[in-house]
């Protein structure tokens, strides 16, 4: 399921098309569950899921595991080497490495789509400062950024 949902996000990305939608399906091994759903941009050009069946599984559960896989589409953990997106606010200097604390949120990860809801570190890890850069993260939201690279 994941592999499909990100599939789906990669042929996605880029374009501002809301109709086009991708169907994916995920059977669980040896079990009698199973869910399908669609991956599409919704009219505000956010990636968004709609699931069409659900079979065996918890309805609560099957929503948070098909948004777990699509966030994870969306924005990637961040490894060391990765280039982040944060919008922490400091006179920083390039070069510098800094730690960033677990509760801070990243946007996205290398050239990835930014992410409006952002995702939190739940770490502390360090960065080398890079820049600030103007980011866009739907079609109606954009702001600097603060982006390290992950050391």
């Amino acid at each position: 399921m994941k592999e499909k949902i990100k599939a789906a996000i990669t042929t996605l990305r880029g374009t501002d098309n809301t109709t086009e939608r991708y169907g994916f399906k995920h059977q669980a091994k040896g079990l009698h569950k199973s869910l399908s759903g669609e991956v599409f941009i919704n009219p505000t050009g956010l990636f968004a899921i709609q699931l069409t069946s659900i079979e065996g599984y918890n309805e609560k559960y099957a929503q948070k595991i098909t948004a777990d896989a699509l966030l994870e589409a969306v924005l990637p953990y961040p490894k060391k080497g990765d280039i982040v997106w944060t919008l922490l606010d400091s006179d920083f200097t390039p070069g510098q490495t800094y730690p960033i604390s677990g509760d801070t949120y990243y946007y996205g990860v290398g050239t990835s789509l930014l992410n409006c809801n952002g995702r939190r570190f739940y770490e502390e890890v360090t960065g080398a400062y890079l820049k600030k850069e103007l980011g866009i993260c739907s079609a109606s939201a954009s702001n600097y950024y603060t982006l390290f690279k992950l050391t």
